[in-house]
């Protein structure tokens, strides 16, 4: 069987050529190794409680507290990333349907209440990671000072921030390539 196709109505999609590749390494690379070597930690430290537990029947016991904040850390240097990728968690049932002036202009709204939000939780946070700063207050396991843990959402949302701002062409067409 032969199928037909109308071949006037059919345009394949366009590869969109990254905007800016220093950009893409700086905001997607980079955290992504990052993220990767924090995992390939984990699970050694995880593999090590594991042998010690079950073998030596003598666990870590900073180990789970440790994974914990590297997973913290993890997420947050990938969020980032993420939204340097458009690929964050948003409503974008609107933003998919409307075309010309009104889709730029969601764009625009969604970078700039993107911004306004990070901001203020940038704001929260500095006020908490400066309070652990000056207390020298630390973990109850692992002895780790809180304003490392704590410091991941600052640098987190930095890094929201930027690659908003950055990619901002991006989210006025909604190509992000």
């Amino acid at each position: 069987m032969t199928e037909v196709r109308d071949t006037e109505s059919v345009t394949p999609p366009q590869p969109v050529p990254p905007e800016q590749p220093a950009a893409h390494f700086v905001f997607v690379k980079i955290p992504f190794a990052i993220c990767g070597v924090i995992v390939l930690a984990a699970v050694v430290i995880n593999f090590s409680n594991v042998v010690g537990r079950y073998v030596f029947d003598s666990p870590i016991s900073w180990a789970e507290e440790v994974m914990s904040y590297m997973v913290i850390w993890g997420v947050f240097v990938a969020a980032g990333a993420i939204t340097y990728q458009g690929n964050h968690l948003r409503m974008d049932l609107l933003v998919l349907s409307a075309r010309g002036a009104f889709a730029r202009t969601l764009g625009a709204l969604t970078v700039v209440l993107m911004v306004c939000c990070t901001i203020f939780v940038l704001w929260q946070s500095l006020q908490i990671v400066r309070l652990y700063a000056t207390t020298g207050e630390t973990s109850m396991g692992a002895r780790v000072p809180l304003v490392y843990a704590h410091a991941a959402i600052f640098v987190g949302f930095c890094l929201i921030a930027l690659a908003a701002i950055v990619r901002f062409r991006a989210y006025l067409t909604g190509r992000f390539g």
